[in-house]
């Protein structure tokens, strides 16, 4: 229908997003973003004619973004008065406020509000175990017993107090349902796991009557960075803070060497002191029978390879031999000489190489679309420009406006997505990249969650990565961001990417002498 002959209408505009001058540039957030679609249209190439880049056609990762929808006109009452459609009234509504956004994504709004009583037990296990003290009157925790109110107040890290493991702390039955969002090692989730389903109805029992609280141990003390080589287990003791669970160990030691020395029985000052003992401890307990419980609650896991907040930042992952993988500007002495097969910068450009060759990380080329699609949403929003809002025909424009900023890894990749077109080996391609043009197209192929992590850290766009590893870094990033690029990482981050067969095992091959070079924008 011709614009002339349509019917009239009305119809409420979309509301405006706020604009942003200049650029943002977020260095330690990353994300996963749905790959687009397969295209058979060719990517940017350079004409070698020219000694300037010659946008020919556009990468596949500019397909697939849908046009926006005008919303529906209002409907017509019968007198020819405009009547509104409900569910366009619900089309203008305020912004959500960043806190709101951030609790959604993140899942702190299943954290665990503590009680005026808990808020006191948790309070007081802080000052005897930890010697910290709080003013927050309300205090939200996780399944640890972790606390952004606390964090806020008294700095990141307050319940390790030291380099090893932190502490455990729980006042509520709840938050053995509720998320853990902060863990310094992060072994400490397994254990964590391991210790909820084999003791949940003793934990359930006790905390309905008293707190609970320990320190997570490894089999090697923790000094220093070089010491995460030598652990090769955890445990975590839980006990009332009066220890009281403890107690009711050794009564049930007394009553074992009883019955190895039946003779004891006739010393009735013995037995008096242990019957007031069990009376004792069951008064304590909120009439829970002591002999319920055979001591305190126990875990142990062992340890393979995990990551840690300590000593700025560290991976230790077991190879062939275990080895750390640390920040080079935040790390402080390792503690003692490491030779490079047992300690590597994050930063070093043979790492990617080698996480390749111990099995850690295996090649995917299907990553190549999604990762060229957001390293430009990177440069779009560095630009001011808010990728969400452009439909594919501007997008493209706009991309190309932007050649000369794109990055290496950009133009490498667009190589290899006109090479799988043209039906070029992968491993071939592969061997073509920079460590950079590697990192995109590599995924963990065992130690997932670790590996992930790692990957999180080199790979400064991959947003939902950081989110599912690093729940408290992608918090306090998206915290500095601006309207616009919260917008985007929200949106991003909650479409999740198609789910995927693993990737068949990729081995960079070394290109034969007589083969075609591939030519790389510069």
């Amino acid at each position: 229908m011709s614009e002339a002959n349509a019917p009239p209408s009305r119809s409420i505009p979309p509301p405006e997003r706020p604009a942003t001058p200049g650029g943002d540039d977020l260095e330690f957030l990353s994300m996963d973003v749905p790959a687009a679609p397969p295209t058979d249209e060719p990517a940017l190439v350079a004409s070698p004619q020219a000694e300037v880049l010659t946008p020919v056609v556009v990468t596949e990762s500019l397909q697939g973004v849908e046009p926006p929808v005008d919303p529906a006109p209002l409907e017509a009452s019968p007198a020819g008065t405009p009547t509104p459609v409900p569910e366009l009234l619900d089309v203008v509504q305020p912004a959500p406020s960043p806190e709101s956004m951030l609790a959604e994504l993140t899942g702190v709004d299943g954290l665990v509000m503590l009680s005026e009583a808990e808020a006191a037990a948790y309070r007081e296990i802080l000052t005897s175990k930890l010697g910290l003290t709080t003013s927050a009157r309300s205090i939200r925790v996780d399944r640890r017993g972790w606390s952004p109110d606390l964090e806020s107040e008294l700095g990141a890290g307050c319940l390790s107090g030291g380099p090893g493991p932190g502490w455990v702390v729980l006042v509520s039955q709840c938050q053995l349902r509720a998320p853990l969002m902060s863990a310094c090692y992060s072994f400490e989730r397994d254990l964590l796991d391991d210790l909820v389903a084999a003791s949940s109805v003793q934990l359930d029992a006790v905390l309905a009557r008293q707190p609970l609280a320990g320190q997570i141990c490894t089999s090697h003390p923790i000094c220093c960075a070089a010491d995460l080589l030598e652990i090769d287990e955890a445990s975590l003791t839980l006990d009332t803070p009066a220890g009281h669970l403890a107690a009711v160990a050794d009564l049930y030691s007394s009553v074992a060497q009883l019955r190895e020395q039946p003779d004891r029985l006739l010393d009735e000052h013995l037995v008096d002191g242990m019957v007031a003992r069990s009376r004792e401890l069951t008064q304590a307990m909120d009439a829970l029978p002591p002999f319920g419980l055979s001591g305190p609650i126990t875990a142990t896991i062992p340890v393979g390879s995990f990551s840690t907040d300590a000593f700025g930042g560290v991976y230790r992952l077991k190879g062939d031999q275990p080895f750390l993988v640390h920040n080079p500007t935040l790390t402080p002495d390792l503690g003692r000489p490491l030779s490079a097969q047992r300690a590597l910068r994050i930063n070093e450009p043979d790492l990617i190489d080698r996480l390749h060759r111990e099995g850690f990380l295996t090649y995917d080329d299907q990553l190549t679309g999604q990762r060229l699609r957001e390293v430009e949403d990177e440069v779009l929003l560095s630009s001011g420009i808010d990728p969400l809002g452009l439909d594919p025909a501007n997008r493209r424009r706009v991309v190309v406006e932007r050649l000369r900023q794109l990055p290496r890894s950009w133009h490498e990749l667009s190589n290899v997505a006109r090479g799988r077109r043209s039906g070029g080996s992968v491993g071939m391609l592969v061997a073509t990249l920079s460590p950079e043009g590697r990192i995109k197209l590599s995924r963990p192929a065992r130690d997932d969650r670790v590996v992930a992590g790692l990957l999180a850290d080199l790979d400064k766009v991959d947003y939902a990565r950081l989110l599912s590893t690093h729940p408290v870094k992608f918090a306090r990033e998206f915290h500095a961001a601006s309207p616009m690029r919260r917008a985007y990482l929200a949106a991003t981050v909650k479409a999740p990417p198609p789910a995927q067969p693993p990737p068949e095992r990729i081995e960079p091959e070394e290109p034969e002498e007589d083969q075609e070079e591939i030519v790389f924008l510069t």
